[in-house]
């Protein structure tokens, strides 16, 4: 009916052509409200019926209320380490040794436990180069045999080259294991992660320079010019499947495709180029299946990006105003 920076208001279509699945109410309106905190206030005061916001800790406790039920469940939103290949900031990225002993050098299992299992009690590290569990059978077991071993990362810098200097840091001609690491300033989540992950390998000699930037500088400005180092953020899984537009060579950002392309960690691979492509052609959902799991093979095998953890979703509604199945899609790709 109308749609505005303050209100959206969506009304039945009577004209609808599938009688079964017609809404059974008259309107709908929705409105902004811009953190979780005014969210939550706004349905215990009643000012709102039903709110979708992002789980922070605490908040379940927050909505411990007679009147108000929720479900939390995983969603289509998963976070990793995203590492950029062509970074200005950490060349040494473009190194695979570098990405794989970092793999190894990280405790994923202590990351979820500290900073998802407080949200989500049933949070569990992602196991899968690309997609949730929680949607089709494209989720494999990529990276289920990875868990923190030192003694695996340190063997696979000695092998390519890299020797521990006076302060026990990681170098290699000259460079010393350092890398930039990105995401969003203010984010506590994401913080506690960054906290957490340097001092899990602080001994080990690994070293990380902190620049958390404003979303619409980091999201919009700077990985769109691949002037970033390591960004931890979250993706979106397409239940269609499709991993092209992450994966595919030709969506490195450049002046060619105008700087719109998707592919941030500039992950350059022909191999995963066709695989990607080859993909989004396949009609025959088990060839396809075997394609996509060859793709998560290959971020296994090349390490472009950690996967850490699925986020979940969180429907929260007044059950003194509404009825019905409300929290039946919060894990699915509707």
């Amino acid at each position: 009916e109308s749609w505005s920076a303050e209100e959206a208001i969506l009304v039945r279509n009577d004209a609808y052509w599938d009688d079964e699945r017609m809404p059974i109410i008259d309107q709908v309106t929705f409105v902004p409200r811009e953190d979780t905190d005014t969210e939550i206030i706004a349905l215990q005061t009643g000012e709102v019926s039903a709110i979708f916001p992002q789980p922070s800790p605490g908040v379940t406790e927050r909505l411990s209320d007679d009147a108000i039920e929720f479900t939390l469940a995983g969603g289509v939103v998963f976070e990793g380490l995203w590492m950029n290949q062509r970074s200005p900031q950490s060349p040494i990225l473009s190194d695979p040794a570098v990405r794989e002993a970092l793999m190894w050098a990280i405790d994923r299992q202590e990351i979820v436990d500290t900073v998802m299992v407080p949200v989500d009690p049933g949070a569990e590290v992602l196991q899968c180069g690309g997609w949730v569990p929680n949607v089709g059978e494209w989720c494999g077991t990529d990276f289920a045999d990875v868990e923190q071993d030192f003694d695996r990362a340190e063997q696979v810098l000695t092998d390519a080259g890299w020797a521990r200097n006076d302060d026990g840091v990681w170098e290699k001609d000259g460079e010393i294991f350092e890398i930039e690491w990105n995401t969003v300033a203010g984010n506590r989540r994401r913080e506690d992660v960054q906290a957490l992950v340097q001092e899990q390998v602080a001994d080990f000699g690994i070293r990380f320079v902190i620049n958390n930037l404003d979303a619409g500088d980091l999201f919009q400005n700077r990985q769109p010019t691949l002037d970033y180092g390591m960004g931890l953020y979250a993706q979106v899984a397409s239940p269609d499947p499709s991993g092209t537009t992450i994966y595919d060579r030709s969506q490195i950002p450049s002046e060619e495709n105008g700087f719109a392309g998707q592919n941030h960690i500039a992950w350059d691979s022909q191999e995963v180029t066709d695989l990607a492509l080859l993909s989004d052609r396949q009609l025959d959902p088990d060839e396809r299946l075997a394609t996509i799991r060859e793709i998560g093979a290959r971020v296994r095998a090349e390490v472009p990006w950690i996967p850490l953890y699925q986020l979940p979703n969180l429907t929260a509604w007044r059950s003194d105003r509404l009825d019905g199945p409300i929290g039946d899609f919060t894990a699915s790709s509707y």
